[in-house]
């Protein structure tokens, strides 16, 4: 083997050249985001009233006459229709296959009632985990965030978590 003479702290390598351009880039990135917008600062010294970012504005969350009330989503509710068709905002049908029974959870935050909605859609493209309005001939419409279940994406699951 073949002994390397030692080099001393200061000596420059590739890790330690890279190190300090990634200290410098991450600090270049948090000095120019910290820099303030000039336009929007001369548009707000121009007119007061004006926001210096454009705010989007936030959606309408409130409960609409068709929409079912929070106070509605139970599990009681939807046993009737288990084996009944809903349909989905993107127009797919599908079938609710299971209603689970209610588990009560104690946490240190409170005390919770949780169960599941199992739905069955046709093979077909992926539905998205997201909020989908469901629409059901006898409870109306209803949005709810469903997710796919498994490998296959035939099977759209529905939490619901309430505290009691």
């Amino acid at each position: 083997m073949k002994n390397f003479p030692h080099t001393p702290a200061t000596a420059w390598s590739r890790r330690r050249i890279l190190g300090w351009g990634a200290t410098g880039a991450a600090g270049s990135l948090v000095a120019y985001m910290a820099w303030p917008n000039h336009e929007a600062i001369s548009a707000t010294a121009a007119n007061p009233q004006a926001t210096p970012f454009p705010i989007a504005p936030l959606p309408d969350l409130s409960p609409t006459a068709a929409m079912a009330p929070a106070r509605e989503m139970s599990r009681e509710n939807f046993l009737p229709y288990l084996h009944s068709s809903f349909r989905l905002d993107t127009g797919v049908e599908c079938t609710l296959v299971e209603v689970s029974a209610v588990q009560h959870h104690v946490t240190s935050v409170g005390q919770f009632s949780c169960f599941t909605l199992l739905f069955k859609a046709p093979l077909g493209p992926a539905i998205a985990s997201e909020v989908h309005s469901l629409r059901h001939a006898q409870m109306g419409a209803m949005n709810l965030f469903l997710s796919p279940v498994g490998c296959t994406p035939e099977h759209l699951e529905v939490v619901f978590s309430q505290r009691v």
